[in-house]
Parts: structure tokens; C-alpha cells; sequence
């Protein structure tokens, strides 16, 4: 059985009011207890409304999880926007292989992922951040849909999370050089250490505008290029 990489392209699904409101007070607490730095910016945010942000439509609480996690490199709130995130995408990859699926309709992304899960020669799966966001989304979009077995099809396989190895801060190491700033990379920035393609060539990310405008193919690129971008850092740094 072979290792393949796993990616998965999501889109902001619709939050209930009283989860906004929760991430609203919590982040304000925490930014209230944090820093000189994140006071300051607590101040410029209310100053311009931005904390308030109206965000009864779509969710848009992620622009002060975006202002918080540059200053702490700290995500806060992991738990609670997976419930929500609609899945559009998803690609694995392995080098000599590769399987995608794009579609708008998240019944038929889980169908063909099970599908893949079930019948593909598929021991290992390796992500990026799979530990905190694509497992965790595929479990609750599987639960909403009623697609348990998807859920059974991933516990049985197992799972690397090659972020871990470039973000651990439980190693002596990352604690030496502070495991902030100096430490903290994502996805894009471990490739260009490595030298590694990634998809530059897409300018525009925002997948639900992507959606919008009916852009699946650039939609699934992302995807693919995500993925392949995981299975070449798993290969330079898998011992």
C-alpha cells in the first residue's frame, strides 16, 4: 500500500450568530491580556470598527484571528470554524500519481472522497496542518452529512503531519530560537526554503470568490499544487 499527500479547499460556510459572538468576545479577551503590541492593535482595531465587523453574513471573524496570529503565531479558536467550513476540494498525491475532485456540491465532494478513501491503494496519508484543519473539517462535514463511514475510512489510515516538522514547539530546538516569529512557518514559506515549486501563479486564493465566478479549475490547481507541494517536503524531509 502506498503514502499519498492530502490536501482539501474549503469555502466559509454560514456561523450561527451566537458562535460570532463568542469568537468576537474571546478574541477581544485575549488580545485585552496579551501584549503591549496587541493592546495597540486592539485600540486601532475599535477605533475602526473593525472588531465589530458586522460579520452576520458571512464569517469574517478570520481578519482579527489573521491580526492575533501574526503578533502571537498563536491560532486561536481551532475548535470552531471547522464545523462550518463547506469542502470544495480535494486532491492526494504521490509522484507517480494523482487523483482530484472539485465540485460545489459538498454531498458529492464526500461521495468521491470515500470513494478514493475506499477503493485506492492508500496506506499513509501526509498533510500540511492536517492535525488542525483538514482532519478535523472532513470529521465534521462527514458527521453533518451523515457520512460516517468517510470518518471510520480516515481513522483506519495512518497519518503524518509534516507541519510538525517544521513547527514544533515542544522541541528543544524551536524552544531555543523562541518559536515565534523566528520559528513559525506556513505551507508557502517551508517550499521556498526548500526551493520547492508552489503556486505563485495564483494570484487570487479567495476560494468562495473563486466559487462565485465559477472557477473550478483554478480552484482544483490550488488544490493539486497544495498537495504536490506536501509530498515533495515530506520527501526531503522523511527520514
Amino acid at each position: 500500500m502506498k503514502t499519498f499527500s492530502f490536501d482539501i479547499e474549503t469555502i466559509p460556510g454560514i456561523v450561527p450568530e451566537e458562535i460570532i459572538n463568542y469568537r468576537k468576545t474571546s478574541v477581544i479577551s485575549r488580545m485585552r491580556k496579551g501584549t503591549v503590541k496587541e493592546k495597540a492593535l486592539l485600540k486601532a482595531l475599535q477605533d475602526k470598527d473593525v472588531v465589530l465587523l458586522e460579520i452576520a453574513d458571512k464569517v469574517r471573524i478570520e481578519v482579527i484571528e489573521e491580526y492575533h496570529e501574526k503578533l502571537t503565531q498563536v491560532s486561536v479558536g481551532n475548535a470552531l470554524d471547522k464545523r462550518f467550513c463547506e469542502t470544495i476540494a480535494f486532491s492526494f498525491h504521490n509522484g507517480d500519481e494523482s487523483f482530484s475532485f472539485v465540485n460545489t456540491s459538498e454531498q458529492l465532494i464526500l461521495e468521491n472522497l470515500i470513494d478514493h478513501m475506499l477503493n485506492k491503494d492508500i496506506r499513509r496519508l501526509v498533510t500540511w496542518n492536517g492535525e488542525r484543519f483538514d482532519l478535523p473539517v472532513i470529521k465534521f462535514r462527514s458527521i453533518i452529512h451523515k457520512k460516517l463511514g468517510l470518518v471510520k475510512a480516515f481513522e483506519n489510515k495512518e497519518h503524518k503531519d509534516i507541519f510538525w516538522t517544521f513547527n514544533n514547539p515542544y522541541s528543544r530546538m524551536d524552544e531555543k530560537i523562541g518559536f515565534g516569529e523566528n520559528g513559525w512557518i506556513n505551507l508557502h514559506q517551508a517550499c521556498l526554503l526548500l526551493n520547492i515549486p508552489h503556486n505563485l501563479h495564483v494570484k487570487d486564493k479567495n476560494m468562495a470568490k473563486l466559487v462565485e465566478i465559477d472557477d473550478l479549475e483554478t480552484i482544483k490547481a490550488i488544490c493539486e499544487s497544495d498537495a504536490v507541494a506536501t509530498w515533495e517536503l515530506w520527501n526531503r524531509t522523511s527520514i
